[in-house]
């Protein structure tokens, strides 16, 4: 059986490469790899915008008059490309006065295309970690972050961990390695990467949301229906068992990816009149 792979994307929201923000992100994939090694089919890939030039949106407006892409062209497409193709993703940042760092909201400021227009982002699963001087600032942060995600993605996890308590660079004898120290913290945020990775319940979504989820109970009648016709839907059969009967997202596409090829009005064309 043909195995259907998970993409989780990591990105650090930071200015210091290799530094407690870039650390703290890639623990938290290794959640999502722990995943993967129970069940197979979770790959994970991490990008920090440390090393990256990105410049923040001006609201020149070209966008929304163009319906286009921003018109700038940095770093800013490197990571936008991973992320228009993963199936999940991490988000990372550090509290700075209280509240979340520029480097990621930078990058994020310049989606105004995508939240406007192509939708490309709608629906992946969503998670943040933060980290911050004696945890200060970081559930402000870990708010922003998630405020993100009302662009239309499904968050699911946050939890952050401490970096530092010694300003100037200098770390007491418990903090030798940085954020790495918090033990407790980083299991927190390997939990983020493990629920980004499993996904959500759809109970536990709908009971979050305000807006009605019509895909959620037009699979139910879409399946009845069906049934009633007795019309092969196996799309709407394998929707409806994934939403309402708890069929495991993975078995449900390997299932469809298995099946055996047929005319697409096979059962339908038969009961046509004549």
């Amino acid at each position: 059986m043909e195995t259907v792979e998970i993409n989780i994307l990591g990105i650090s929201g930071t200015d210091i490469k290799d530094g407690n923000c870039d650390t703290l992100v890639k623990e938290a994939l290794k959640g999502a790899d722990e995943i993967g090694e129970e069940v197979g089919g979770v790959e994970t890939e991490f990008v920090t915008l440390a090393d990256k030039e990105i410049v923040r949106c001006k609201h020149c407006q070209w966008c929304i008059k163009n319906r286009a892409p921003c018109k700038v062209q940095d770093d800013f497409y490197v990571v936008y490309e991973k992320l228009k193709k993963c199936d999940g993703f991490i988000l990372g940042a550090p509290s700075w006065f209280r509240t979340c760092g520029p480097r990621l909201m930078e990058f994020w400021s310049r989606l105004r295309f995508s939240v406007f227009f192509s939708n490309e982002l709608r629906n992946k699963v969503g998670g943040a970690v933060s980290l911050g001087f004696f945890g200060y600032g970081v559930e402000n942060t870990l708010d922003v972050l998630q405020g993100f995600a009302a662009i239309g993605e499904i968050f699911v996890a946050r939890d952050s961990a401490m970096a530092s308590t010694v300003a100037f660079g200098q770390r007491p004898a418990y903090l030798e390695h940085g954020v790495l120290d918090d033990i407790q913290g980083i299991h927190r945020v390997r939990m983020v990467g493990k629920k980004v990775a499993e996904g959500v319940d759809p109970q536990e979504y709908l009971g979050n949301q305000r807006s009605v989820a019509e895909g959620f109970f037009t699979s139910a009648a879409g399946w009845e229906l069906s049934r009633k016709l007795e019309v092969d839907m196996p799309i709407t059969d394998h929707v409806f068992h994934v939403l309402h009967r708890g069929r495991p997202l993975r078995e449900a596409v390997d299932l469809l990816l298995t099946r055996e090829s047929k005319e697409e009005l096979t059962g339908i064309r038969d009961q046509s009149p004549q």
